[in-house]
């Protein structure tokens, strides 16, 4: 297994087929719209907007007790000066009480309805079948791109079409053999608590120590799960036995690609989605021409970049199966 082969082969696939970061980018912006939808539409926005403003009245308020000469000599200043650089404490305290009184708390309570939570839950449905409908998407334009297949809008949708519903079984599958055995042992470990605490004690520590190997091994022996599907045509069921016989015995090896990938992944957060959601949140509070222009401009260029990691991040895995794949010496 080459991972520098996979890496290199990767970077110059995507860099002659720029289409492929299409699908990331629809998938984020199609996000970005249902929960703008739904920010809108339950009247959230409005309350955030009084929750911020009434934060900033009470800001102004502090600020002006604090830089003002004459109450150096107050017995509290110390104390409050303190709260309110930091944040903490009686300025904490006093934030929350001021928008309690002010009904921003009860506002919220209002906004969890009848009506707000079947919208929610629709939304959140119908944003899950679109997101898996657009990875398939995904896979599909970097699958083509690296059998240097000609990306067009029909054969996208044409292989989307076509494993759109394994890829709902196959995602399914995967969550149920990562979290039921967590599930299972965690509450092993839980009830053994509250029979004997010490005992309990050494079975959560054996099962915190448990979680993280479990994870890492499982992530390894299904590295392959979703290339197995689209470049082999495969089942559900023969995604998962494939992935697993495939990577048996080569968990060194696999180890160095699962931290590639996941390295990608949290450089994909750290300059993608967190500047991103910034960004959104705050455009929601703007009441600035200007500053909404730039910010829809700003999140514009995150939504590029995140897509142009993800796009990488997904070929580089295909390539890794590619190579992997391969007999020694070819």
């Amino acid at each position: 297994m080459d991972a520098k082969a996979a890496f290199t082969a990767s970077f110059d696939t995507l860099k002659k087929n720029k289409i492929v970061i299409a699908p990331f980018a629809i998938s984020t912006v199609v996000l970005i719209i249902l929960v703008f939808l739904y920010l809108q539409i339950s009247g959230t926005i409005a309350v955030l907007n009084k929750a911020v403003n009434l934060a900033e009245q009470y800001y102004e308020a502090k600020s002006e007790y604090v830089f003002n000469n004459y109450n150096l000599s107050d017995t509290n200043y110390t104390v409050e000066a303190l709260s309110f650089f930091t944040g903490r404490g009686e300025y904490r305290e006093g934030l929350v009480d001021y928008l309690e009184n002010n009904g921003v708390f009860d506002d919220f309570l209002e906004l969890m309805n009848t009506r707000n939570i079947i919208f929610g839950v629709s939304l959140i449905i119908i944003g899950i079948l679109l997101s898996i409908y657009l990875s398939c998407a995904s896979y599909a334009a970097v699958m083509l791109s690296t059998k240097k297949v000609k990306i067009t809008y029909g054969n996208v949708t044409s292989i989307a079409n076509k494993f759109f519903l394994r890829l709902i079984g196959v995602t399914i599958l995967v969550a149920i053999i990562f979290i039921l055995p967590l599930v299972l042992i965690g509450g092993a470990a839980f009830f053994l608590l509250g029979i004997n605490r010490w005992i309990g004690l050494l079975a959560i520590i054996g099962f915190i120590v448990f979680l993280f190997y479990y994870i890492i091994l499982m992530a390894i022996r299904l590295l392959f799960v979703y290339p197995l599907l689209f470049y082999e045509n495969a089942s559900i069921k023969e995604s998962i036995t494939k992935a697993f016989a495939m990577t048996k015995g080569s968990f060194r090896q696999l180890l160095i690609v699962f931290g590639i990938i996941y390295g990608i992944s949290t450089l994909t957060g750290s300059i993608g989605f967190s500047p991103l959601y910034e960004s959104f949140y705050n455009l929601f509070l703007s009441e600035s021409f200007i500053t909404s222009s730039i910010l829809i401009m700003l999140i514009l260029f995150f939504i590029v970049i995140w897509a142009v990691v993800s796009a990488f991040q997904t070929m580089f895995l295909f390539y890794s199966y590619i190579y992997f794949k391969k007999p020694r010496g070819e």
